[in-house]
């Protein structure tokens, strides 16, 4: 997690940290279109797909549909994620837009307690509100 005001750097940061990774960095910019939990993962998804381009064909073809639920999406997206099976480094910046949301926070959750091969960087301009932050101390 890194957390600052705006004009800090945050980003600057990160941006050398993906630069040097060894592993692959997706990066998922926020704003507020993806405060819908939809339009949220369709997004991780390409992400994800942008670096890893084989990975996420059924979270992909799944979230073309119109008729699934969202808890069931999240799922396959989830499974899709740690499908990958080496490191990745997932980074949401702009945290902050999305920290509010439930469904989006609870999804980020569980990557964190179940997908042993993603990290997760959060940069915010306020300290995230995640379901069980604990367990990133």
């Amino acid at each position: 997690i890194i957390t600052a005001p705006a004009g800090y750097g945050k980003t600057w940061a990160l941006v050398d940290f993906a630069l040097q990774s060894e592993v692959g960095v997706c990066w998922y910019t926020l704003d507020d279109f993806d405060r819908d939990p939809w339009n949220f993962i369709q997004y991780l998804v390409l992400s994800v797909q942008a670096v890893l381009p084989e990975t996420m064909r059924r979270s992909a073809e799944l979230l073309t549909r119109d008729d699934v639920p969202f808890a069931n999406a999240a799922n396959v997206v989830m499974h899709d994620l740690i499908a990958v099976g080496k490191p990745l480094t997932i980074i949401l910046d702009d945290w902050h837009y999305v920290n509010d949301e439930r469904e989006i926070s609870n999804f980020v959750a569980n990557i964190l307690n179940r997908c042993e091969n993603c990290r997760v960087i959060l940069s915010s301009r306020h300290y995230p509100s995640l379901k069980n932050t604990m367990l990133l101390t």
